[in-house]
């Protein structure tokens, strides 16, 4: 199932789905926002399955870029196994995949990427592996907004990501709004 599977297998199914809402808008391009897991899947079919003519800016919210330690603890746990989820092992760091997937350039033109991270994520860490290489644009919450304590899940719902999403997808420089609810 999607979420569990290969994130190859969950790539495609997002081209695919981005093929119909422009068949169905006329749009020619599509805006990405993707949480954790989700922002991979879009870099897969940006990089290896035709996304790049069909997104204009891809804002990935805690995303692990590069692997996180909670995945290879998983992993180690459980005997190499992951709890028998393909993803999990996929998002571990050093990956097969994670491997494949950073060979060569993290940013696939035209493409605009943002990554918006927090310090206080439990769930990617360490939280640098978030950041992307290359010319994304790369936001920690803390860096802007030092007192601001959201976490991995908080970072669908905070106002003060929220307002990097809405720079990001307007084209702007991202500036935190600190205070938002």
């Amino acid at each position: 199932t999607l979420g569990t599977q290969n994130i190859g297998t969950t790539a495609q199914a997002l081209c695919n789905k981005i093929d119909a809402v422009k068949a169905s808008t006329g749009a020619a391009k599509v805006d990405l926002v993707a949480h954790s897991q989700g922002g991979l899947v879009a870099r897969d079919c940006v990089k290896n399955r035709g996304g790049k003519s069909d997104v204009d800016t891809l804002v990935m919210l805690g995303t692990p870029n590069y692997g996180t330690a909670l995945a290879n603890l998983a992993t180690a746990v459980t005997l190499g196994t992951c709890i028998n989820i393909t993803a999990c092992q996929q998002m571990a760091a050093g990956s097969s995949y994670l491997n494949s997937l950073n060979a060569g350039p993290d940013v696939i033109s035209p493409v605009k990427y943002v990554s918006i991270y927090t310090a206080f994520d439990e769930v990617v860490f360490p939280y640098g592996t978030a950041a992307l290489k290359d010319g994304a644009t790369n936001v920690k919450v803390q860096s802007q907004c030092p007192l601001r304590t959201v976490g991995h899940l908080g970072l669908i719902a905070d106002g003060t990501v929220y307002s990097g999403v809405d720079d990001a997808l307007a084209g702007r420089s991202i500036t935190l709004s600190c205070l938002a609810v």
